[in-house]
């Protein structure tokens, strides 16, 4: 059949038949042969949109469709939908090379010409097929090079379709009269980049009331508060078609990790990121302090500077890394506050113009805890012919040591501020095992300016098996009166 002129846009391309089944790209491409063909992901992250950045697909593998006998010609077309040629499909990749070929010496095509589309920025191209003097079956199998691919839209896939003509003018414009068709989804989108913050076991970030919160319950100097983990995602592509580095989605400028918590009781040094489980092996990334307010100082912000070389913890060169670890160190000398949920936010910096970055937030990546049992008499009197007393009960198996501290209201009922008191400011014992302590009025502290006040306890045993009560008891009528102590419930700061 005669081809018009208008079909002739892209030279055509001469090409003697071609005996070698060897594939013409690295890339393991698309096999529409295949019973379930695999499709290729590429990480979202790429910037893929123009003809000087653009991904490599492979080769597409397809079969002829329909039997050609000898010296038949017949006319292939193949189109994309969302994605477009970044260079000229009109021939094969090497100066030998023809496009499109079939791997059997004895079925190859006496020649092969590109009659239009295929250029760049094209989303389709027509190939004329001579068949040789041994013509050739429908189940032929056809391989095809796709130079390297662009597309606008990092959401949707690519979709490669095939159609197979006897006609020229037919396979020009794409119609529906084409012997035969087939289709496949070539390449999609996912990230290439996986972050993970986990939240370590509570025992790891445990203070203990034996030492008055300021010490870990394991002992340790360190607690591990969340692991956090940045790494490439297994079998997704970069731009070149091979398996995606952090190299080729970040820069080389650092990002950061900022942390929402309490970490008032660690010093100036206390939040550290180490690449080591034992949270003391290169803890070369410390984090720098924000105070909720002046008047506070209370560190509720941790900015960790993360490093600028994708070779260092927390990024991980594989898809097999291992973690780095949020570690917290507290002084000694505060009161680790307990923090229910400690909140981050992770900021990674894109390569330059080759890909974009996505900014993580984390609702939880770690929590501090406290061994024993908050219990607080948020009020308590202690006015003219009434006998206060704070009673304590333990029903579990192990004896339980409390700490009580006792703050002055106000000195008068308009406001003011509280005062601490002048004596008895701390009630200290053991609750024993299924047992009970009774701090009679007696023992309980002096206000100096007000006959008002509040006690906190904190106690050594499980908040399952432990209580308390605050009682007043009249002296003169006997009248009692009970007030269950409190357990505090605030999800972020001190208990």
């Amino acid at each position: 059949m005669k081809i018009s002129a208008r079909m002739t846009r892209i030279a055509a391309v001469a090409s003697s038949v071609v005996a070698t089944g060897a594939a013409l790209n690295a890339v393991a491409g698309y096999d529409l042969t295949a019973s379930t063909p695999t499709t290729l992901t590429y990480a979202s992250e790429l910037k893929v949109t123009s003809t000087t950045a653009s991904m490599n697909l492979g080769n597409l593998t397809v079969p002829l469709g329909a039997g050609m006998t000898g010296n038949t010609q017949y006319y292939l077309r193949v189109e994309f939908s969302n994605g477009k040629f970044a260079s000229s499909a009109a021939s094969g990749p090497t100066t030998t090379g023809t496009n499109p070929t079939t791997p059997t010496g004895s079925k190859g095509f006496a020649s092969v010409a590109a009659l239009v589309g295929g250029g760049s920025g094209d989303n389709y191209v027509v190939y004329s097929l001579a068949s040789g003097a041994s013509g050739n079956i429908a189940a032929d199998p056809l391989v095809v090079y796709v130079p390297s691919l662009y597309t606008s839209d990092m959401v949707n896939p690519i979709v490669v379709t095939t159609k197979l003509y006897s006609g020229g003018e037919a396979a020009a414009a794409g119609t529906s009269a084409a012997l035969k068709q087939y289709s496949g989804t070539w390449a999609k989108f996912a990230t290439g980049i996986n972050v993970a913050a986990t939240a370590l076991p509570s025992a790891s970030a445990t203070a203990t009331v034996v030492s008055g919160y300021k010490k870990w319950s394991s002992g340790a100097t360190y607690g591990g508060i969340g692991t956090l983990l940045i790494n490439p995602v297994k079998d997704v592509l970069n731009a070149s078609g091979a398996q995606v580095g952090l190299t080729d989605l970040l820069g080389s400028t650092a990002g950061s990790l900022v942390l929402t918590g309490d970490f008032t009781a660690g010093g100036t040094s206390g939040v550290t990121l180490s690449p080591g489980a034992d949270c003391t092996s290169g803890n070369a990334q410390t984090a720098a302090f924000t105070a909720s307010s002046a008047t506070i100082g209370e560190k509720t912000i941790a900015t960790i500077t993360l490093p600028t070389s994708t070779a260092s913890a927390p990024f991980g060169a594989t898809t097999a890394s291992a973690p780095a670890y949020i570690c917290f160190t507290p002084t000694g000398t505060t009161a680790i506050p307990k923090v229910a949920a400690i909140t981050g936010k992770l900021t990674l910096v894109s390569a330059t113009a080759a890909s974009t970055a996505t900014n993580y937030d984390f609702t939880t990546v770690g929590a501090v805890s406290r061994d024993g049992t908050t219990l607080q008499a948020p009020f308590v009197q202690t006015p003219s012919g009434w006998l206060p007393r704070i009673v304590l009960t333990n029903t579990g198996t192990s004896a339980a040591v409390y700490t009580g501290t006792v703050t002055a209201g106000p000195s008068n009922v308009t406001g003011g501020t509280a005062n601490a008191v002048a004596t008895n400011a701390s009630l200290t014992g053991t609750i024993p095992a299924g047992g009970q302590v009774i701090i009679e009025g007696t023992s309980m502290p002096t206000f100096t300016q007000s006959q008002r006040g509040f006690v906190v306890f904190d106690i050594g045993g499980q908040n399952a098996y432990v209580n308390g009560v605050y009682q007043l008891v009249n002296a003169t009528t006997g009248s009692i009166t009970n007030v269950n102590m409190v357990r505090p419930n605030n999800t972020i700061g001190k208990d």
